[in-house]
């Protein structure tokens, strides 16, 4: 899946096609395929009693159909309106089938209570049609819905099941498509439409040397905080950069230069705050950078990151620490186009001044307030990761809750940085670092387990997965 779609290009899709095929022959194939889908589930489980909760408009209509549907081939189906279905005893039913639709807002929430509450103690499976009732379909905002094993769409995906929170409400998502819909322009797309040849910085060629693929600098690291610089400096290499500098704190040489022996490697102490240009000058001749994985922000931190920032003029990424000092205002960013952030739900909201919380409610939303705020590329981490350059949101459905593991971050940083040199469009590569990086946590997690991964065991991953993805 490739493209996503808010309520309203939705509706114009559903128009559109029924313009072409007549409303009444679309919805009675829609409810036809929906049928089928309902019986597979029934033929599983012994009670194959169904209650279809109906809401109105054009998913009423289709529940009628789908009620006629499952009747005529001897399935019990009971089609309930909203009122009626509050005095029903649910443990009657083998399924529920969610067609309320809640796409404008929601009624009564006494009433809303009862019923999300009278679904929930029945432990009646649930299956949605479109998006579950109480999900935005639009932005993937959620005041209280469905918890659905089963979300199907219908023409095309909307975007809200694909993002969180409502994607956590959804379950397995399936389409029910038609031959005769066009699928219209949408800035929503997929990491997986990115096309590997399509990324100039993983692009090989016979006659090169080190020089051709770019050098990645590394500005992270502090006195306490070592494997931070370790890991975004050895996911860059990995990712394909002919060469890696490494601008550190003193008491990170020693791990750097046994774990990445490959890397060019400048250090500074506490007392070298005489001459900070002079150390930032190794990092002049990079062609893309990643500032900010433990880094601390500290006075001198930032005075580095500054100087770096003004003196160079390639794409750089921006996480941890380097974000935190452009959250408080202590950096500017002098050319917010070729700056790709990095950010978390705490970093996001720190950078909007709003709370953790109140950014993840609606990443959409975080997402393009970040974006216009700073102009920049945004990267925002979530359990599917969200990226934004501008015209377009890309929707990255790789990794999984495995990846919640310390220096997971920075290895998404250093696979960024690398993938970003000589990029057509920065939002596009970015995505795909996203991507990728998902990609090595589901191997690990296939290879480690989920609780048992670390960081480490990711970024072992990297190698195989783009040597799978580039034949």
């Amino acid at each position: 899946m490739s493209r996503f779609y808010d309520a309203a290009q939705w509706r114009e899709i559903y128009r559109l096609t029924a313009q072409k095929t007549g409303e009444d022959a679309l919805l009675r194939y829609l409810a036809a395929e929906t049928a089928k889908k309902i019986e597979a589930r029934l033929a599983q489980t012994d009670n194959k009693n169904v209650v279809i909760l109906a809401g109105s408009g054009v998913v009423r209509a289709l529940a009628e159909r789908l009620c006629a549907i499952l009747m005529e081939h001897g399935t019990d189906t009971v089609l309930s309106d909203f009122s009626d279905f509050l005095t029903n005893d649910l443990t009657d039913f083998g399924l529920i089938v969610d067609a309320l639709c809640f796409q404008d807002g929601l009624p009564d929430s006494r009433m809303i209570d009862s019923l999300f509450g009278l679904v929930e103690r029945s432990g009646v499976p649930v299956i949605s049609l479109g998006i579950p009732s109480g999900a935005d379909p639009s932005s993937g905002r959620v005041q209280k819905a469905f918890k659905a094993q089963e979300t199907i769409s219908f023409l095309a995906h909307s975007v809200g099941c694909f993002v969180y929170p409502a994607a956590d409400f959804c379950g397995r998502v399936t389409l029910i498509g038609h031959p005769a819909a066009d699928l219209l322009q949408t800035p929503y797309l997929s990491t997986d439409e990115i096309a590997f040849d399509e990324i100039e910085a993983l692009k090989r060629f016979p006659r090169a040397h080190k020089g051709t693929y770019g050098c990645v600098g590394v500005l992270a690291g502090s006195a306490d905080v070592a494997g931070a610089c370790c890991f975004t400096a050895s996911a860059a290499y990995q990712t394909g950069a002919g060469l890696v500098r490494i601008l550190t704190h003193e008491r990170c040489r020693v791990m750097l230069q046994t774990h990445l022996p490959e890397a060019l490697l400048k250090t500074f102490d506490d007392s070298e705050f005489s001459d900070r240009f002079a150390q930032l000058s190794f990092l002049l001749p990079c062609t893309t950078l990643a500032a900010g994985p433990g880094m601390g922000v500290d006075s001198p931190a930032e005075t580095r990151l500054s100087r770096l920032l003004e003196n160079t003029n390639v794409p750089t990424v921006l996480d941890a620490d380097a974000l935190t000092l452009l959250s408080i205002g202590k950096i500017s960013l002098p050319d917010p186009s070729r700056i790709v952030l990095t950010p978390h739900m705490g970093e996001a909201g720190r950078l909007l001044g709003i709370s953790a919380e109140t950014a993840a409610a609606s990443p959409l939303d975080t997402l393009t307030a970040l974006n216009r705020k700073f102009g920049c590329t945004v990267v925002l981490k979530d359990a599917h990761t969200l990226i934004c350059g501008g015209d377009k949101v890309y929707i990255n459905q790789t990794g999984n809750d495995g990846m919640a593991t310390g220096g997971s971050g920075d290895l998404l940083a250093g696979i960024c940085a690398s993938l970003i040199r000589n990029a057509v469009r920065i939002d596009r590569a970015a995505a795909y670092a996203a991507y990728i990086h998902g990609l090595c946590g589901d191997l690990a997690a296939k290879k480690y387990g989920k609780h048992a991964m670390l960081a480490s065991h990711i970024l072992k991953c990297l190698p195989d997965v783009l040597t799978e993805l580039c034949t």
